[in-house]
């Protein structure tokens, strides 16, 4: 479930509800074109919240392909193979200059629970060539 912040039964008093920190995150450097790739998983311990502080997704072209195709990394919330919602999606169009970059943030203040998997997946068409990936989420699990 993903918990509506105006539901007084799950305040936004997280604090004294044994909070711990935790992130999901994928630095993939000098990555070769791919179909898209599940890069990493997290999913909040049985029992408790988790809540997006924040983060980001870059792409960063390394080394110029030989035919640029469409670079894409994205943050999704899934239950099971089901899409719930995508936190974060950067799609670069055919870029093929050495040092592009593009940077987004990712949505915070997002609360879900232990049947709720973030993940984060990368994809690059090009033929050639090669992209560094930078994917960082912070989380903070509390207590339900």
């Amino acid at each position: 479930m993903i918990v509506d912040p105006l539901d007084r039964q799950h305040s936004w008093d997280y604090a004294d509800r044994a909070p711990t920190q935790d992130q999901a995150y994928y630095n993939g450097v000098n990555v070769a074109p791919h179909s898209g790739t599940l890069r990493d998983t997290y999913t909040p311990s049985s029992g408790r919240l988790a809540m997006i502080c924040g983060g980001h997704i870059q792409i960063h072209r390394k080394v110029a392909a030989s035919s640029a195709g469409l670079a894409y990394a994205s943050v999704e919330l899934r239950s099971g193979a089901t899409p719930i919602c995508t936190l974060a999606y950067l799609l670069v169009p055919y870029t093929n200059t050495i040092g592009d970059s593009v940077l987004v943030p990712i949505q915070s203040g997002l609360i879900f629970d232990e049947n709720i998997d973030l993940k984060v997946f990368t994809g690059d068409g090009s033929t050639g060539g090669n992209i560094d990936y930078s994917i960082q989420i912070a989380v903070m699990e509390f207590d339900a």
